[in-house]
């Protein structure tokens, strides 16, 4: 069990990432979910609808290394995510 560990899963709007979202909420992971496109944001409603309350998502360029940095910062202790 992933029981508060955090995740940061990129790709988390559609495909594999966001398969992988919801195996790690499954386990219990924390969730920050990364994607370029707004449908991060859909995954985050899916997710939370079906009962995972610590989840966030961020929509971020992972080439963009401030956009990235600040994304972390926000997953990081003290955080509401945690």
């Amino acid at each position: 069990m992933l029981t508060n560990q955090v995740a940061i899963v990129t790709g988390a709007s559609r495909g594999i990432g966001k398969a992988i979202a919801f195996q790690l909420a499954e386990q219990g992971a924390k969730l920050a979910l990364v994607g370029s496109s707004q449908e991060v944001y859909e995954t985050e409603k899916e997710l939370k609808e079906k009962g995972f309350s610590y989840v966030k998502a961020f929509q971020v360029d992972v080439a963009n290394e401030q956009q990235m940095q600040k994304m972390v910062t926000r997953t990081s202790a003290g955080s509401p995510l945690l």
